[in-house]
């Protein structure tokens, strides 16, 4: 999760600010790695996640829904199905 920080850090620089600045809560942040921990979002997602926190101040939980990241994929019995 190197990729973390260079957005946030950029952010601070850009807006010559400091981390209690960032247009998000400590909450949203910690439900955007939770996010990350349970495998709801991929690492590529989180990249447009965190973008988009960083651009809008929107919540992780909405991003990831407007985007249809929590849209369960296909699963082997799914994959079994298809080539059969």
């Amino acid at each position: 999760m190197k990729w973390l920080a260079g957005p946030i850090s950029a952010y601070l620089k850009e807006k010559e600010c400091l981390i209690d600045d960032l247009p998000f809560s400590y909450e949203d942040f910690v439900a955007f790695l939770d996010a990350i921990a349970n495998k709801t979002i991929n690492d590529h997602q989180a990249k447009i996640v965190m973008k988009e926190m960083i651009q809008t101040g929107k919540k992780p939980s909405d991003i990831i829904s407007d985007k249809g990241f929590d849209q369960a994929g296909l699963d082997e019995d799914d994959l079994t199905t298809i080539c059969q």
